[in-house]
């Protein structure tokens, strides 16, 4: 799935991703379909969304039980 320039990337936390520990930066980029640069700089800019709310740093880490 591709996102325009703007467009808030909503995490999908019900990927199968969650059964283990993943950076949000890592998720971004497969779920948008871009560069790991490009995933970094989507982050930062405040364009991706994890539970109602911006996320902006893309080293956090995601899932794990």
């Amino acid at each position: 799935m591709i996102f325009s320039e703007g467009e808030v990337i909503p995490i999908d936390m019900t990927t199968g991703e969650n059964e283990k520990v993943i950076k949000l930066l890592r998720l971004v980029q497969r779920q948008a379909g871009v560069s790991r640069r490009k995933a970094q700089g989507l982050i930062e800019a405040g364009e991706a969304e994890l539970n109602g709310g911006t996320v902006r740093d893309p080293f956090i880490l995601l899932g794990g039980n």
